[in-house]
């Protein structure tokens, strides 16, 4: 696992796009993100780390500081693994590593969002200890 700067992440777009469609599952936003995600590799705040195989981005974390709720958080953006290299633990050593940083910023909490129906990786957060705090609701103005 290693940490993306701009020349990685330029190098693997279309590894990333796929990693972050994955997640979002409309490959217009997953490209509108990509491009949000290389104008902040700069910020302090904001942290991308992946695994690197065969010079290829395979898994992608996104996350960074921010203050919800009146308390400083890592929010995890996007963390996503390449279906050919699922079932490694690297998702479990993406979420490991943010959790360490958390530490080291003397930050108590990290929290992301997870679409209710992706069961596999809500089994995931719930095996890493993530409990659930708030749920997002929705309705359709036109049936």
């Amino acid at each position: 696992m290693e940490r993306l700067n701009i020349n990685l992440i330029t190098k693997n777009r279309e590894e990333i796009i796929s990693l972050l469609d994955d997640v979002i599952k409309e490959k217009s936003i997953a490209e509108e993100k990509y491009q949000q995600l290389c104008d902040y590799i700069s910020s302090k705040n904001t942290y991308i780390y992946g695994h690197i195989k065969d010079e290829k981005v395979v898994s992608l974390i996104w996350f960074y500081k921010r203050l919800f709720a009146g308390q400083n958080r890592i929010h995890i953006s996007f963390i996503s693994v390449d279906e050919n290299h699922r079932k490694k633990g690297y998702a479990k050593q993406l979420i490991d590593f943010c959790m360490e940083t958390a530490k080291e910023n003397d930050i108590e909490l990290v929290d992301l969002n997870v679409d209710s129906d992706n069961v596999i990786a809500r089994k995931l957060y719930e095996k890493l200890c993530f409990q659930e705090e708030k749920v997002l609701l929705s309705r359709k103005v036109r049936e």
